[in-house]
């Protein structure tokens, strides 16, 4: 496989230590997000620019990806807690983190350092996630045909670092993408985090439109991108 995009040479890796606090993550399903103009339109308080778009190109084949963030609230979910179990681990307390509803499951928000190990009674979980940033959308497309993208594999995901301080045209370090020989897979990463709770998202876009995604242990890719630990989702 060819690499599209690199780390920007001569950055230092600060993210490692800013990012890697805490990993929660937990697959997701959901309709289609409904964003509102007015929110996708305000100022970004973290990890811009609004929209982003990753080129490549590959074994004859070329590819971009199209990702666009707002302010949370675009989309109007309501943000509800989501339980795990209590256990030795947790001082027999259950642990909460902020999360939404999608159909019959109760999903966790990613890229976020807030858990509340014990009651939550009287506690509001929005308070966690209204100053964040939510990804509404994400497009593929290789070889000029659009592969389209279910929004269960992106809609949980907060703060994707795009990094709009880096120089004009520059690509971002912390998302990268390779496509396969045949032209028929395209695997993408994506880093976010909210300055301490983080996350690496891998996608692996398919032709036949049967896509999937998993997530790499934060720390490990952060210092060396060649290193791949999966993590499990809670």
């Amino acid at each position: 496989m060819t690499t599209a995009c690199t780390s920007w040479p001569g950055r230092p890796r600060q993210l490692t230590a800013r990012m890697c606090a805490s990993l929660v993550f937990l697959f997701a399903v959901r309709p289609a997000l409904a964003p509102s103009r007015a929110l996708v339109l305000q100022r970004l308080d973290w990890n811009g620019p609004r929209v982003y778009t990753l080129r490549g190109r590959g074994h004859g084949h070329t590819f971009s990806v199209r990702f666009e963030q707002a302010k949370f609230g675009a989309s109007h979910r309501k943000v509800v807690w989501v339980t795990s179990p209590a256990s030795k681990d947790s001082d027999w307390l259950p642990w909460h983190y902020p999360g939404f509803v999608r159909g019959s499951r109760r999903i966790t928000f990613k890229g976020l350092d807030s858990a509340i190990n014990g009651s939550v009674k009287g506690m509001d979980p929005g308070r966690h996630v209204r100053p964040r940033t939510e990804l509404i959308s994400l497009s593929v497309t290789v070889d000029g045909r659009r592969w389209p993208v279910p929004s269960r594999l992106f809609d949980d995901l907060l703060e994707p670092a795009f990094n709009d301080d880096l120089e004009k045209g520059a690509p971002s370090e912390y998302v990268s993408g390779t496509i396969s020989k045949g032209g028929r897979r395209l695997t993408v990463t994506m880093c976010g985090s909210d300055g301490a709770g983080s996350y690496v998202v891998e996608w692996t876009f398919r032709r036949n439109l049967h896509h999937s995604r998993r997530f790499l242990d934060a720390e490990w890719y952060l210092s060396d991108p060649s290193v791949r630990h999966e993590v499990h989702p809670r």
